[in-house]
């Protein structure tokens, strides 16, 4: 722009030119542990970001047992590219070990920001074999308890061949009572107990 005016654009006959900006930073990262064949995994998830214009958006994930910082990752850490969904699992980690992990979206535009640090410890043998959100409620209409549980991801790959339920009365010196039940259960009704009785009980996976 002069004083005689505005000159012509760039590029000739007035031809604009297209850039894409980059994607915002992925939030609500999350994580879940699990097993498969033998091995700890993690399962990341996280929240889409806007593709404004409907730009394709894909996502890469890095994952390291070093710390990196907060928001970049090491430069050994491992990366998975080209996810097109909002979750993805990493196989075949370390018992264990805790693994810390960034995901940022990639548009035409380049790599937006890498989201927060997260982190968290794959399983190990000891608590993965044990089954988990074992629960106890009284019985309706009879003196007894309810049990239930579920199954857990074993690390060794070995089947689950039944469950071990054991209870006693809390702070007695007694032995504890053991009912056994199939793999494919994962609920006992325990009767034939004391009125008005506290009981102490735990659960153990029976593998072959």
């Amino acid at each position: 722009i002069t004083g005689l005016g505005t000159g012509p654009y760039c590029c000739g006959s007035g031809k604009p030119v297209f850039v894409t900006t980059l994607p915002d930073e992925v939030g609500m990262v999350n994580v879940t542990r699990g097993a498969e064949n033998g091995f700890p995994t993690l399962l990341i998830s996280w929240n889409a970001v806007p593709s404004g214009g409907g730009a394709l958006i894909t996502y890469t994930v890095w994952y390291s047992t070093s710390s990196g910082t907060a928001t970049e990752p090491p430069s050994e850490a491992s990366t998975m590219s080209g996810i097109t969904g909002t979750s993805t699992t990493l196989g075949k980690l370390t018992q264990g070990t805790m693994y810390y992990i960034w995901v940022a979206a990639d548009s035409l535009g380049g790599q937006g920001p890498y989201s927060t640090r997260v982190s968290m410890t794959t399983f190990e043998e000891s608590d993965a074999s044990a089954p988990t959100n074992v629960l106890a409620s009284p019985l309706s209409g009879k003196v007894g308890i309810r049990v239930s549980w579920t199954a857990p991801n074993l690390l060794t790959g070995l089947p689950i061949t039944g469950y071990s339920i054991q209870y006693k009365i809390r702070g007695s010196g007694m032995s504890y009572v053991t009912v056994t039940v199939g793999a494919g259960t994962t609920q006992r009704d325990i009767t034939s107990l004391q009125s008005s009785t506290e009981y102490r009980i735990r659960v153990a996976t029976i593998v072959s």
